[in-house]
């Protein structure tokens, strides 16, 4: 072999190098935007299942009008579930910003009322900001499927 030969195959060799390098960061970058759009998917999906069940708190609380102490220690009871699952919608609030953050805080706020204000618990205004939160959470799901 010559030294055109060699130098024309070490650069070859090189270039095939540099391709088979870019294809991979290509497909690393690929997978990470895909892990993040999953997280993203993921976590609007942990807030719509809170929402929903906030939503079926308030229908069981204001189904019966008078209460056992039974009926009041298992409502009692799903509102501590629900409210342990709070530190999620935190958590998204970080990540989607300014348009989760108001709806988040108007739901938090409304559910806190089972313990502040229990007669004024699981009235519209209380219905309104599930609403208004599982609205923005479909929203935001529909951006990221436009994504893919």
């Amino acid at each position: 072999m010559t030294l055109d030969g060699t130098l024309l195959l070490a650069i070859a060799t090189f270039v095939l190098a540099g391709g088979a390098f870019g294809a991979i960061w290509q497909n690393y970058r690929l997978q990470e935007k895909d892990r993040q759009l999953h997280f993203r998917l993921r976590l609007l999906d942990e807030v719509q299942d809170w929402a929903r069940e906030c939503v079926k708190f308030g229908f069981l609380y204001g189904r019966h009008k008078v209460r056992s102490k039974h009926e009041m220690f298992q409502l009692t009871d799903m509102y501590e579930d629900i409210a342990k699952n709070i530190d999620v919608t935190v958590i998204a609030s970080d990540v989607f910003g300014n348009k989760l953050k108001k709806p988040i805080e108007d739901a938090v706020a409304q559910l806190k009322k089972f313990r502040s204000e229990p007669s004024t618990f699981a009235n519209k205004d209380y219905y309104d900001s599930y609403h208004e939160l599982l609205a923005v959470v479909i929203d935001l799901k529909k951006t990221l499927y436009s994504i893919k």
